[in-house]
């Protein structure tokens, strides 16, 4: 009979003269004779010295007015290669955040007390399964800002979805390294175990580690870095660690009936929709944004896209190109055009269906070529996905003369990066609502805002369509062009009461 093992989130702490550092780990444990606490820490142990104080609690530790925290030792580290591997390419424009965790460090006490450290604990199963890692609903547990008050922040749990899954084939199966999730990190996250979600929104198997952020240097944007399990476990089988043990008795979750799902159903192989536009222009530079295909001919983007082009063309796949011959604006005033390509495309490229009814509050998820050139990393081209809502909608009139008024901008949380422009909102039926034209700028600091995206909604798309198609042309009103400057598009009034006073004579 194969052991279970449990686990519960942890918090590390590292004392030092004058200094105190807290971060993310995973207590686990086969509830009788062994047990660990493992966490991606390498940057935080560097500070360490024969005189510092390692220690740890976990949700048990925390009383209604104490933590106990209990002495941990350092019994291996292991290296994890792959990761390196993946950020190697992008280390001349990206940083990550810290720097020195692509070392798995496996902690183990000096005084067992596992009865008392597994109150909470829950089942340990993982997935390694690359095949079915993409666009999947994840909940992270970990840590963040302990420091400051580490019962509050102890097991913090934040949400998001696989964004970007960077693999390698090894004997003819895709093995995953590296994941990117859309959440937000938080200082201390790093070590935080990563799982699905599954039907209900219940908790599933975990996908892997928080290792940072993996951040623009520029200030465009950022995502979570994670390694998977299918990084963390051949490399621990490898070193002939002590927690190998862990591992050997896991068995992939992926199998299971009640496995996890992906957001919105999109598998990984489904097809999107969404290219990559790329156009050269003065000087021969290259530069790209993504696109959404609306014909077997046609492709939707932003003008700003393809503006001042000297030459464009698509990427469906990682060799799989189409040039684009003729370039139309039918909508004068929008940041849209059409994209017509010197041939139909394949039959397994079929236009997007799109959706004329998104509401504020609707479920939505971002497909775009956002933050990375689609070039540089994989095997695949592979889009950023990101999961959001519809904050809000914006409505005015579409055409200059016409007293019609609609829908005329989404704004939405699901995330918009640069490199994004042209690419696509979708709803959970996997129907276009609108395709992203930026995201929001803090004026007072200049950072960008990459989770506050402006979408042009699919009423406009399909307007400008019906113009393209009769050969027609019209243009937006001032109103429009006014709401997508973020000038005020409404009079102010004020309605003036009458203050009464009924006698009572």
């Amino acid at each position: 009979m194969k052991a279970m093992w449990i686990y519960t989130p942890a918090t590390l702490r590292l004392e030092a003269h004058k200094y105190t550092k807290l971060i993310s780990g995973v207590y686990i444990t086969d509830g009788q004779t062994k047990e660990y606490v493992i966490s991606l820490c390498g940057d935080f142990l560097k500070s360490r010295t024969p005189e510092s104080l390692l220690s740890v609690a976990v949700s048990s530790s925390v009383s209604n007015a104490s933590i106990i925290w209990e002495n941990v030792e350092v019994s291996s580290q292991v290296n994890l290669p792959g990761v390196a591997a993946f950020l190697k390419p992008l280390r001349s424009d990206f940083d990550v955040v810290p720097d020195a965790t692509q070392v798995l460090t496996v902690f183990t006490f000096p005084a067992s007390a596992i009865e008392r450290r597994k109150a909470n604990a829950r089942e340990f199963a993982c997935i390694t399964d690359c095949s079915v890692f993409n666009h999947r609903r994840v909940r992270i547990q970990s840590s963040p800002f302990s420091d400051v008050n580490a019962a509050l922040f102890m097991g913090y749990v934040t949400e998001g979805v696989v964004s970007y899954v960077g693999s390698e084939e090894i004997n003819g199966k895709q093995v995953a390294h590296t994941v990117l999730v859309d959440s937000r990190y938080l200082d201390g996250m790093e070590g935080g175990i990563v799982c699905t979600e599954v039907a209900g929104r219940r908790l599933g198997p975990s996908l892997g580690l928080v290792a940072g952020r993996l951040q623009k240097r520029n200030g465009e944007g950022s995502l979570t870095l994670v390694i998977p399990w299918s990084e963390i476990i051949p490399a621990v089988h490898q070193a002939g660690n002590v927690v190998s043990d862990v591992f050997k008795s896991l068995q992939d979750a992926a199998a299971a009936g009640d496995g996890p799902r992906p957001f919105g159903e999109v598998s990984r192989n489904r097809y999107s929709g969404v290219v990559v536009v790329q156009s050269r222009i003065k000087g021969g530079r290259k530069v790209w944004g993504s696109g959404v295909i609306v014909g077997p001919d046609l492709v939707v983007t932003n003008k700003h896209v393809v503006k001042d082009y000297l030459g464009i063309e698509i990427w469906l796949e990682k060799y799989t190109r189409r040039h684009v011959m003729a370039v139309s604006e039918p909508l004068e005033g929008v940041d849209l055009v059409f994209l017509r390509l010197t041939k139909n495309l394949p039959g397994k490229y079929k236009p997007v269906p799109l959706s004329l009814t998104a509401k504020p509050g609707s479920q939505v998820y971002s497909v775009g070529y956002g933050l990375f050139y689609p070039q540089k990393l994989g095997p695949a081209l592979q889009p950023l996905y990101s999961q959001g809502v519809i904050a809000n909608e914006g409505k005015a009139q579409l055409l200059a003369g016409k007293d019609e008024h609609g829908s005329s901008m989404l704004v939405s949380t699901a995330a918009c990066w640069n490199g994004s422009s042209g690419g696509a909102l979708f709803n959970e039926e996997h129907q276009l609502v609108g395709i992203m034209a930026s995201n929001a700028r803090d004026e007072s600091t200049g950072k960008i805002m990459q989770d506050m995206s402006f979408v042009i909604p699919s009423a406009v798309i399909q307007k400008a369509l019906d113009l393209f198609n009769s050969a027609g042309k019209d243009a937006s009103s001032a109103q429009f062009q006014d709401l997508w400057k973020l000038k005020p598009t409404h009079f102010d009034t004020r309605h003036r009461f009458e203050k009464r006073i009924k006698s009572k004579l």
